[in-house]
């Protein structure tokens, strides 16, 4: 999974990625959605590299002014983990506006697919997001009928 994956999947335009410390807070819609976070020139990953370093949902311009400055002094704001991660390099942001319960079904997807693809969540992600059961059983459902059955034992998607 990687941000041209991203753009595939979603139907993105190329040119949808921003610089985020330079971000117009005026260009970030006033409206819930999925966004996410590249970092020039990628990472290498467990398993690949990928130019992915986090995938959030929420109302788009407080989580992404929140990423544009970090609160360093807490180990629950993602935002300083990201610029960590970056290491001075440049971080681009894209995103999508839908509803917040679309918008956590992208999250879930996306951070699914990753995790298969890297055996490991992006490096600023620390967890899959807080989602409903129910929620939870459909992203689940969806993965494990996008793997083959092996794969899907091994991920735990189906229990014996």
């Amino acid at each position: 999974m990687n941000s041209k994956n991203l753009e595939a999947t979603l139907g993105l335009s190329s040119d949808c990625w921003k610089e985020l410390h330079n971000l117009n807070p005026a260009l970030v819609p006033r409206a819930t959605g999925v966004y996410f976070i590249r970092v020039e020139g990628g990472l290498a990953r467990v398993k690949g590299a990928s130019d992915i370093v986090y995938v959030g949902s929420g109302h788009l311009q407080d989580r992404l002014r929140a990423h544009r400055n970090p609160d360093w002094t807490s180990w629950n704001d993602a935002g300083w983990l990201i610029s960590f991660v970056a290491s001075g390099r440049t971080l681009q942001v894209a995103w999508q506006e839908t509803q917040m319960e679309k918008a956590q079904l992208a999250e879930g997807d996306i951070l699914q697919s990753y995790l298969r693809d890297h055996n490991e969540l992006p490096p600023a992600n620390r967890q899959l997001p807080a989602l409903s059961s129910e929620t939870r059983a459909h992203i689940i459902f969806r993965s494990a009928f996008s793997m083959g059955q092996e794969e899907a034992n091994e991920f735990g998607a189906f229990v014996k």
